[in-house]
């Protein structure tokens, strides 16, 4: 077969990967978004009737919406769907577009390693039930799990795949009466013997697919597709002595009846010891950023930290943010300063009566400040001097004194106090 450059002037193809009586899947590549993709292309033969047609581009158009919505680690992911006519055919078919993942089947891995240990069983069971869980719920019905149908990929990841014949609730029914879809050795009973499909149905075909893991071999088969159907109604499946406690699971999911058979949270509670504590999926090696402490830097000029005594100024070199301009000892203060020792201030209630002595407690309290009087501690060495502010006679009925807290006033208070 030619290949199409491109597939709708977006996907082009490069190998075909998988092959079944539905259609073909390719590996492609995505030109807008450059990533790796599947694509599966229904396969229509060139005789069929355009009513056929018509149905099979609804079937694939089905598929599509029940894998878009089931948001689930264990369904292989959507991500677009074309109507794109090739040049040797001629006609529009369906191209499903879905993520690749690099991964084998649980046929092929069977079939190349053999039967796989009952822990192994367990874990591949308890994905596809959390698959199946969230299909159900969301109204979908796979209607075709089969080991080829079970991909184990290389990060770890069990993945449920090809929803091709699948039910969503609340579409039409695109199956003709009497025709049976799916493999004979994993169609469930009930549907062997023309009943609608239902969730049971889906465990059943789960179950069979976990004996194949454990035995190698599906629970029924014979000859002809007939004869294995007459087994799956008819016949119990042989019992597989060396798988210990996974048998319980098999043969609750096999049991012929759907009303005795095993729901998935009976099932998930057997499985869930046999598989063990659930492991880490291996992750892509990534490269760590390693966190450098920043440098310490040093500002030219800038005086460097020393012990204060009582009346000095003391000044520290800062070590992060934006460099200075200034040393820090002849930047002006940034909060606010005392302009004079609380000594010297001049007070701020009515001046007593009288004459007042020289000395006096008074006379000395308003006394400006000498230019040799020490600064605060708070004014950088080297300043001039503030002057102190001029004295305001209080307002008749203002109060002198603001207070800080609002909580009422107690008789210790006294006038003039902070708190």
């Amino acid at each position: 077969m030619s290949l199409p450059q491109l597939v709708d002037g977006r996907y082009r193809l490069s190998e075909l990967i998988g092959q079944g009586g539905m259609g073909r899947v390719w590996l492609a590549h995505d030109e807008v978004l450059r990533r790796d993709v599947a694509i599966k292309e229904v396969l229509l033969p060139h005789s069929v009737r355009p009513d056929e047609r018509e149905a099979a581009n609804r079937r694939a158009m089905r598929e599509a919406r029940a894998i878009a919505r089931l948001a689930n680690p264990h369904v292989i992911r959507l991500f677009d769907i074309r109507l794109y006519a090739t040049e040797s055919t001629g006609d529009k078919r369906p191209w499903i577009v879905m993520e690749y993942l690099p991964s084998r089947s649980l046929a092929d891995v069977v079939a190349a390693d053999g039967p796989l240990p009952p822990a192994r069983v367990a874990e591949i069971g308890m994905a596809m039930l959390g698959a199946l869980y969230t299909a159900h719920r969301n109204g979908v019905l796979h209607r075709d799990v089969k080991p080829s149908n079970v991909l184990l990929a290389e990060d770890g990841r069990i993945v449920l795949t090809d929803f091709g014949i699948a039910t969503v609730e609340g579409d039409a029914t695109l199956t003709n009466t009497g025709a049976l879809l799916g493999s004979p050795a994993y169609v469930a009973p009930e549907r062997a013997k023309g009943h609608d499909a239902r969730p049971e149905s889906d465990l059943w075909s789960l179950g069979a697919t976990l004996y194949f893991a454990a035995a190698g071999r599906p629970p029924h088969q014979s000859d002809t597709a007939v004869g294995t159907l007459t087994a799956v109604v008819s016949e119990p499946p042989a019992v597989l002595p060396d798988v210990g406690p996974l048998w319980r699971a098999l043969d609750g999911l096999l049991r012929k009846s759907p009303e005795r058979r095993l729901d998935a949270i009976g099932a998930a509670q057997i499985l869930r010891p046999i598989a063990g504590p659930k492991k880490p999926r291996p992750r892509p090696l990534l490269t760590r950023t390693k966190r450098v402490p920043f440098p310490r830097q040093s500002v030219p000029g800038a005086a460097t930290p020393t012990t204060g005594s009582p009346g000095t100024t003391t000044s520290t070199t800062p070590t992060t943010g934006p460099l200075l301009a200034t040393p820090p000892a002849a930047r002006p203060p940034t909060g606010p300063l005392l302009a004079t020792p609380p000594a010297a201030r001049p007070p701020t209630g009515p001046p007593a009566a009288g004459p007042q002595a020289v000395g006096s407690p008074a006379t000395a309290h308003a006394a400006p400040p000498t230019a040799g009087a020490s600064p605060t501690t708070r004014i950088p060495a080297g300043s001039p001097p503030v002057p102190p502010p001029a004295a305001r006679s209080p307002r008749p009925g203002r109060r002198t004194a603001r207070r800080c807290c609002r909580r009422p006033r107690s008789p210790s208070d006294a006038p003039g106090s902070y708190r």
